[in-house]
């Protein structure tokens, strides 16, 4: 009966008569929804539905439980990665890129800039959630080993504030691993934040 109901939640969210505070207002109220929610994102059927809807997701990111209990899910985390409806809602909602970032799985990662380089990955597939350098000049990274149907960009700028947050601005750009990159404006370090999907 739990699954019947979480269908129902994801039928009015295809239709657009459940909105993202409405949602949020049902799961932070209630740990029996919040399960019918997670039962959604732990299947990967549900999963796929969901982030192939912008209406859906749209939604979802706007909802700060919500969120918290997508990324806990590799299925959700996989079908987010193969939709760019699902990336590019995420992209555009702040609340979905702060559970991102702090969803396990995510991780900065540093590399030697300048040239082509692979970045030391396990798994095979990343949402990169953010860029920065280590110097206060501005560049971009740019990624051959985008996911192929993606749209997304796969250059990525830096700002010229020199920090290690791999947060210069909000990204969700699906890649393969090993991820490769080249950064075009010298220095010695850049920084790629990484969220692992497959696992």
């Amino acid at each position: 009966m739990s699954m019947v109901r979480a269908l129902r939640t994801l039928t009015a969210l295809e239709n657009g008569t459940l909105s993202g505070s409405q949602l949020e207002t049902q799961l932070s109220g209630s740990t029996a929804r919040l399960g019918e929610f997670a039962l959604l994102c732990a299947s990967e059927c549900a999963a796929k539905r969901m982030a192939a809807s912008a209406v859906t997701m749209t939604a979802v990111t706007a909802s700060a439980t919500a969120m918290a209990e997508f990324v806990k899910h590799t299925a959700a985390r996989m079908a987010a990665w193969g939709s760019d409806n699902a990336l590019i809602a995420i992209k555009a909602s702040a609340t979905a890129m702060s559970a991102c970032r702090t969803a396990g799985g995510y991780a900065i990662k540093q590399a030697a800039s300048g040239g082509l380089f692979d970045v030391a990955t396990e798994g095979r597939a990343y949402i990169v959630l953010g860029v920065s350098a280590g110097y206060a000049f501005a560049g971009q990274l740019t990624f051959p080993t985008i996911r192929g149907t993606s749209s997304l960009p796969s250059a990525l700028s830096t700002d010229a504030t020199g920090d290690t947050s791999a947060a210069d601005s909000y990204q969700a750009t699906p890649v393969n691993a090993p991820v490769r990159a080249s950064f075009s404006g010298g220095g010695t370090n850049v920084y790629i934040g990484l969220l692992r999907c497959d696992a």
